[in-house]
């Protein structure tokens, strides 16, 4: 990974845009199943096909994005709709609870479909752009890494936010020390996923109390999303708009023989 990748603002920006980009979109990926099996309660078969408006419609508006950029040459203002979409898909998960309804979870998730597929194909021409031609295939391994590792914090980050809140609210909220000590510590976490949080009580009120842990926990989790949401979008400001190339002849490092016979 040269440091000359990132000796220009464009191309730095670029890798900030992407990682951040794939922190949001498996952020998004992770903790809506969470909030359907731990709110509205369903099994993960069923939390599968609710994310499927998520994972169906970020390939269309990425193939969009694409033919925008080859289209017109331009990649920035898809980085700043990109992320407006992210707040507004984040903030809407915010308000999320177990009366929301289907037509509300699937259209908020469609908006971070978009918001996710349009900055999929957008952020590597802005790398590779200000870069000369021997980098290119460097500069796109670097972007796949840089991708893969914000999609290691956007799992992480969220994880950690839900972890502590579920510890300060079964505190505040549950009288019941075996069930403060069962959801603590990552354990709503893993009941959640489990499909296990309907079987801990059968008191409905108790019941309750746990839905608004989750709910509450989950609202953090989102709120906080909204916010690097808005990073990205301020990060956009920095890459700068730089003429792409139609021709590409880049050095592969590999050497050409010529063959016995003038072949």
């Amino acid at each position: 990974m040269p440091i000359r990748l990132f000796s220009n603002r464009t191309s730095l920006g670029g890798f900030a845009v992407a990682f951040v980009h794939s922190m949001l979109t498996y952020w998004i990926t992770y903790f809506m199943p969470l909030y359907f099996q731990a709110v509205l309660r369903t099994d993960a078969i069923t939390s599968g096909v609710n994310i499927l408006p998520m994972a169906a419609l970020a390939m269309p508006f990425a193939m969009i994005a694409g033919f925008g950029v080859s289209k017109f040459g331009r990649y920035r203002p898809w980085f700043f709709l990109g992320y407006a979409l992210f707040a507004i898909s984040f903030g809407l998960f915010s308000r999320l609870d177990e009366k929301s309804s289907t037509a509300y979870w699937a259209g908020s998730q469609c908006i971070g479909a978009a918001a996710a597929g349009i900055l999929t194909t957008t952020t590597l021409p802005c790398i590779q752009a200000p870069l000369s031609e021997v980098d290119q295939a460097v500069a796109t391994a670097t972007w796949g890494f840089v991708r893969s590792f914000g999609g290691v914090w956007g799992v992480a980050i969220p994880a950690a936010i839900f972890n502590s809140q579920v510890n300060s609210l079964v505190q505040e909220r549950l009288q019941d020390k075996q069930l403060q000590s069962l959801l603590s510590n990552g354990g709503a976490y893993a009941l959640a996923s489990g499909g296990q949080i309907g079987t801990i009580t059968s008191d409905p009120l108790v019941n309750s109390q746990v839905n608004s842990i989750f709910v509450d926990s989950l609202r953090l989790c989102w709120q906080v999303g909204i916010g690097f949401s808005l990073l990205g979008f301020f990060v956009s400001a920095v890459v700068k708009e730089v003429a792409m190339r139609t021709h590409l002849e880049t050095d592969f490092g590999l050497e050409e023989r010529r063959k016995e016979g003038g072949e």
